[in-house]
């Protein structure tokens, strides 16, 4: 399991509201669904009804590859998730 899908990274510069004085804070946007790779593509199968052609574990993994997600900066205050994967794929 990758943890959940990361969709953005922005930089606020100013802050986000008035009188703030956060310059160049660095946040993160993440998805409220904890999906992997592989769960994302059948849901992209299943949508669309179409197959993705992926030819899975055909590389080996590298050396110290993580496949654990750090949720490293906080999530931007003001953003909320208005539309679920399964339904931005669809429109």
């Amino acid at each position: 399991m990758l943890g959940k899908c990361r969709t953005k990274e922005a930089t606020v510069q100013g802050g986000l509201s008035r009188g703030t004085s956060n310059i160049n804070v660095s946040y993160s946007i993440y998805s409220s669904d904890t999906l992997s790779l592989k769960n994302i593509v059948g849901m992209i199968e299943d949508v669309l009804k179409v197959k993705v052609p992926v030819n899975w574990g055909a590389l080996p993994y590298r050396k110290k590859e993580i496949f654990k997600f750090y949720e490293t900066k906080p999530i931007l205050p003001t953003f909320s998730q208005n539309v679920s994967l399964r339904k931005y794929i669809l429109s």
